[in-house]
């Protein structure tokens, strides 16, 4: 069973930032007839229904319906928002399919948000609200803006969780440890940012691992199934899951092709050649998937 499965509901956002590009594709919101088609073959396949790759989530039309939707099915819903959008939607966010909300603080830093009182202090009252009313919901505050070099950034927002939650971090190494619990089952997340990939990018290498098809698989908001969450633009076409299931999808010679060559360290897909996010996999780690395939004669040195 895949632990995730990415299923992008919309590819519009309600903010521009200079870390997500805008995706290509056409503007697209999911409709409920496919959104219920996904949802019922990702049963028995998927662990957890991650509501987002590009977009945001809340702005669709129909989220709430999704989520009863979910409700009813048993779905286990985890939400990736700005959290600009969160009025008239705070029912269907505290609904018990909902096991996850993040909230991407760092998109308010890229909008010059981060010292805007009003928006900032709606995402933290509802987180709180949240933590009340839902226990074991966990919220995740997202900072994914680190800069190696030049340490922990001390926005307005960050001084206003350290106020409400009662700490201070001096120092974040996100190699050692990235997740901080505030209070509960709510946590500060610290990371570096990422690069999408894309085919426009150099070729970093023809060798690596990733948990594409693994652990994962993402839909696209037009249907397009590829085996990652960062593959924004459906380079990796393995299907659509709109006229297709999502098992035929799976068992197709392309899907089956990629999972054997990431066995074997091996990157046989353009856009995963041109992907940075690999390099973030550890060398204990390629090492212990190696030994669970038992079919990658050498790992490198550094």
């Amino acid at each position: 069973m895949l632990k995730k499965l990415f299923f992008e509901i919309t590819n519009v956002c309600n903010l521009s930032c200079a870390f997500c590009p805008s995706t290509q594709r056409k503007p697209c919101f999911v409709e409920m007839r496919d959104f219920e088609k996904v949802l019922r073959e990702a049963r028995g396949l998927a662990e957890r229904i991650l509501l987002h790759v590009k977009g945001e989530p809340l702005l669709h039309p129909l989220f709430a319906e999704f989520i009863r939707l979910g409700e009813a099915m048993a779905a286990r819903f985890e939400i990736t928002s700005n959290g600009l959008l969160l009025e008239g939607r705070e029912e269907a966010l505290l609904s018990p399919c909902v096991a996850q909300i993040n909230f991407s603080l760092h998109a308010l830093l890229a909008n010059g948000m981060e010292n805007d009182s009003d928006k900032r202090d709606a995402i933290l009252a509802f987180a709180q609200k949240a933590a009340m009313k839902r226990p074991d919901l966990y919220i995740n505050f997202r900072l994914w803006d680190l800069d190696p070099n030049m340490g922990i950034p001390h926005e307005g927002i960050l001084a206003e969780l350290e106020s409400r939650y009662g700490f201070q971090i001096r120092k974040v190494d996100v190699k050692q440890k990235k997740s901080f619990r505030l209070a509960g089952r709510t946590y500060l997340h610290f990371d570096t940012e990422f690069r999408w990939p894309s085919m426009q990018d150099p070729v970093i290498g023809l060798e690596g691992f990733c948990y594409g098809l693994k652990n994962q698989i993402a839909v696209l908001s037009n249907g397009v199934v590829t085996p990652c969450c960062l593959d924004a633009e459906g380079e990796m076409n393995l299907g659509s899951a709109f006229t297709e299931t999502l098992s035929e999808i799976l068992r197709s010679k392309r899907a089956l092709e990629i999972q054997k060559n990431f066995a074997n360290y091996r990157l046989s897909e353009e856009l995963c050649r041109r992907c940075s996010y690999i390099r973030r996999f550890s060398l204990k780690t390629l090492k212990a998937q190696a030994k669970k395939s038992a079919c990658i004669p050498s790992l490198p040195r550094n």
